[in-house]
């Protein structure tokens, strides 16, 4: 049932001196059907001060992200139960949830969803589909990517509605449209992390090999793309100000985030409602936040040691629950399962560090221990005891530093 209507309102202009942040939409807009899936969604974030820029990609399978105050909350609660594709349809008819016209509500529904999540007030969106995606590369003159990973699908979703196998090798490979599109969406071999590094592998190469000498031949191909391809709430008039900005980038210096499993969420296989991703919130957040001043090797590093998917217990030899927490709480921000429980470790107080590595773990999580090793100075050490339920056991002692988690903005 819907109720009064939001009141419509328009988009203050960017002023220039803000942060500038812009959803980049991709959707599958299939033939005779009457909505489709937002499938793609990454918030690119600019400093116009500092030049830098960071990239926000969010799993389309993502559920429960919360919903932003207002109507909306009202209306489904502290979170959307959902998958976040489908949010741009729950919402794009429902006047009495977020301003708009029909045409427009659902991608103000989707700014004010995903902002809430990040923390950020998002001006613009940019949407592209699929379709026009390929019709633009190649009015391009196709783009040129360095393929870190094999890419690899059985399962394809063919344009004939079929399922097609793909294979795009690694090394450099200049693309087509058809075949960009391929290497963006492919999904059924590859982790969340991996596809939404492709997508935004895509776009920054694109930005990258525009060079505009050689677009001017193919302008008129290109404009006619982008009037079928893409659709956006840019003011005309700021469009002059908006690519000056993203002319002085350096997309060398880019930060990227994927919030995927195992980092940013619990991933469900065979949930009631089907595979899902269940985010970390905080985490997300706090990633969003300090952005633009941590440093960039430390995502990789999370990354990498939350594949391992180690868990780690920490104990205090020393005595109190502080230390340990704090510990826990460090290494957990560098991407491990680490806890604190209150069980005391036997011995008493050490004066090192001691690692432990339980139950023949060490041959899977030789990136977990090698950082641990480096971190506290010491060598670890294996162990078997079934009554472990560990991978790795970390014991405090009175010369290990007091390491914590750095402060969120």
């Amino acid at each position: 049932m819907v109720g009064t209507a939001v009141p419509n309102v328009s988009i203050p202009p960017w002023d220039g001196k803000e942060r500038l942040n812009v959803l980049l939409i991709g959707t599958d807009q299939r033939p005779k059907e009457g909505t489709y899936n937002t499938d793609t969604l990454i918030v690119v974030s600019i400093d116009p001060q500092s030049k830098q820029v960071a990239m926000f990609s969010l799993p389309r399978d993502t559920v429960d992200v919360p919903t932003p105050p207002g109507p909306a909350r009202q209306a489904y609660g502290p979170v959307y139960p959902k998958k976040i594709n489908a949010w741009f349809t729950s919402v794009r008819n429902r006047a009495d949830l977020f301003p708009g016209t029909d045409v427009t509500r659902g991608y103000n529904g989707l700014k004010a969803i995903i902002g809430n999540l990040y923390g950020l007030d998002i001006k613009y969106f940019v949407e592209v589909n699929f379709e026009g995606f390929k019709a633009v590369v190649d009015a391009l003159g196709g783009v040129t990517i360095n393929v870190q990973v094999p890419v690899v699908d059985d399962r394809y979703p063919g344009d004939s509605g079929n399922l097609e196998r793909i294979y795009i090798p690694s090394g450099i490979q200049h693309m087509d449209g058809a075949q960009a599109l391929q290497y963006a969406r492919s999904r059924h071999t590859s982790s969340d992390f991996d596809r939404g590094a492709r997508q935004q592998r895509v776009l920054l190469s694109l930005r990258e090999q525009a060079d505009p000498q050689a677009l001017i031949p193919r302008l008129p191909e290109l404009i006619q793309a982008l009037k079928k391809a893409v659709r956006t709430d840019v003011p005309v008039d700021q469009l002059d100000k908006l690519l000056g900005l993203a002319s002085e980038v350096d997309t060398k210096d880019i930060r990227s985030f994927v919030f995927a499993p195992p980092l940013y969420g619990q991933e469900n296989l065979n949930s009631p409602r089907g595979y899902i991703i269940e985010p970390y919130v905080d985490k997300i957040r706090a990633a969003v936040s300090t952005a633009f001043t941590a440093n960039p090797a430390d995502e990789v590093l999370r990354e990498k040691l939350a594949e391992e998917a180690a868990t780690v217990w920490v104990l205090n030899s020393t005595g109190g629950a502080d230390r340990a927490t704090q510990l826990a709480a460090y290494l957990e921000y560098y991407g491990l399962a680490a806890s604190a429980p209150r069980q005391k470790p036997s011995g008493g107080v050490r004066p090192n560090t001691t690692i432990v590595v339980y139950n023949g773990a060490s041959t899977k999580l030789q990136g977990t221990i090698a950082y641990l090793e480096q971190t506290f100075g010491v060598t670890a050490t294996t162990k078997t005891d079934s009554a472990i339920r560990a991978d790795v056991v970390v014991t405090i002692g009175t010369a290990t530093p007091d390491l914590q988690p750095p402060v969120a903005p």
